[in-house]
């Protein structure tokens, strides 16, 4: 028998089994072990993105496929930065209510590097004159580099009410939340700019391309872009099922709408230019404001794409399924 047939058939049929329930009563319900299935007052919850897990169950009971196992979300639910990114928690009132809560801290950095000639190195061999000296400086190189940061975080809290029999939950309530974004964007030059010789630099970190800046030109390259931190809040009220696979542990999916408002204040931009006045050359550095402070807010389904809501980036967990765990 297939490997991955058998792997599937294995965990199908644990399921099967444990799910199997004793109880005659609806709002109580055990397993053939004596186990609660369903939480109780006191119990907490904590869930994170599920598909990774049900992608890698998919992935392995395809027959004949090779090489599945491991590869991105993507058979089963798309998964999304805002929804899949978050921890869900939840405190039991009762068996009928539950306060919860949700975090997500995401954090985006890169580093890229871009080799140029080195400038100085080839003016100073020129002033020798020898073949050999150009040669050899004409071969070194010094690095531009680029350093990039994205930040968002995003906090909610919220009332949960829960209705059902079985091991199947329906939920329904409502949360509020607050999100903050912000991203640096900073670049190095290996060439300085000269009076004496033309330096070479970097204008696009993305294809490489470069620029040359000659002593009695004019030249700007940037050095910084900051965006000021973006707030958000808003208001949501969900609908969603929940299945316990297991005692105590489900399988949870919602969806939202709600109303968002959004603030992003301005974009600025160092940078330095190579410029010859009247009292000769000179370096200037310089701050724009290149965009004035803008708010976006409305009314939407929060669907995990484009959603009006997530304008503040407080979508909930509607594009991806939760996994929780009840302790």
């Amino acid at each position: 028998m297939n490997k991955k047939v058998l792997f599937a058939a294995v965990v199908f049929s644990a399921v099967l089994a444990n799910a199997q329930d004793t109880s005659t009563d609806p709002t109580l319900v055990k397993n053939r072990k004596g186990q609660e299935v369903l939480p109780k007052a006191g119990d907490i919850a904590l869930g994170f993105n599920a598909v990774p897990v049900i992608d890698f169950l998919v992935q392995s009971v395809k027959v004949g496929a090779q090489g599945n196992l491991g590869a991105t979300a993507g058979t089963t639910s798309q998964f999304t930065q805002n929804a899949g990114q978050q921890i869900v928690g939840k405190y039991f009132l009762d068996a009928k209510t539950a306060v919860r809560a949700r975090f997500g801290f995401n954090t985006l950095g890169t580093t890229q590097t871009n080799l140029v000639q080195d400038s100085k190195a080839v003016y100073e061999a020129s002033l020798s004159g020898t073949p050999e000296d150009i040669r050899a400086a004409s071969i070194l190189n010094v690095e531009d580099k680029r350093s990039f940061v994205q930040n968002n975080l995003v906090v909610a809290v919220g009332l949960e009410k829960r209705r059902g029999y079985g091991r199947l939950v329906g939920v329904y309530g409502a949360e509020i939340g607050i999100s903050r974004a912000a991203q640096k964007d900073s670049r190095t030059y290996g060439n300085a700019f000269s009076d004496q010789y033309s330096t070479v630099f970097t204008n696009n970190f993305g294809t490489g391309a470069t620029t040359t800046q000659a002593p009695t030109g004019t030249a700007t390259r940037t050095t910084e872009e900051k965006i000021d931190a973006q707030w958000g809040i808003g208001a949501r009220a969900f609908v969603g099922i929940e299945y316990f696979v297991f005692a105590k542990i489900s399988i949870a999916a919602e969806y939202g709408f709600g109303y968002s408002f959004a603030r992003s204040k301005n974009l600025t931009r160092t940078q330095e230019t190579y410029l010859v006045g009247q009292n000769g050359p000179v370096v200037v550095e310089e701050k724009i404001d290149t965009r004035s402070p803008n708010t976006s807010r409305g009314f939407g389904v929060d669907n995990g794409i484009n959603s009006t809501f997530n304008k503040a980036g407080i979508g909930g967990s509607t594009a991806s399924l939760s996994l929780l765990f009840h302790f």
